[in-house]
């Protein structure tokens, strides 16, 4: 769910319902849990669409550190 936020950002629980086939329950569940951990979050100017959070954008320059 992570990269099909990243890659269609921002997105709507619809459109990934659509992408996933999942309920839109199913959908709306996991945004949360994501956000809530901080690896997704509300879009500032349109609540209703979905992208990535701060967790990702700290945890990417240290994965790639690692990878030398």
């Amino acid at each position: 769910m992570l990269e099909a936020v990243a890659q269609h950002q921002p997105v709507t629980v619809g459109e990934l319902t659509k992408l996933f086939g999942l309920p839109k329950s199913t959908v709306q569940r996991t945004l949360v849990t994501l956000a809530q951990a901080g690896w997704l979050r509300a879009n500032r100017k349109d609540t209703t669409r979905w992208e990535i959070g701060a967790r990702v954008l700290a945890v990417r320059p240290a994965a790639l550190q690692g990878s030398s």
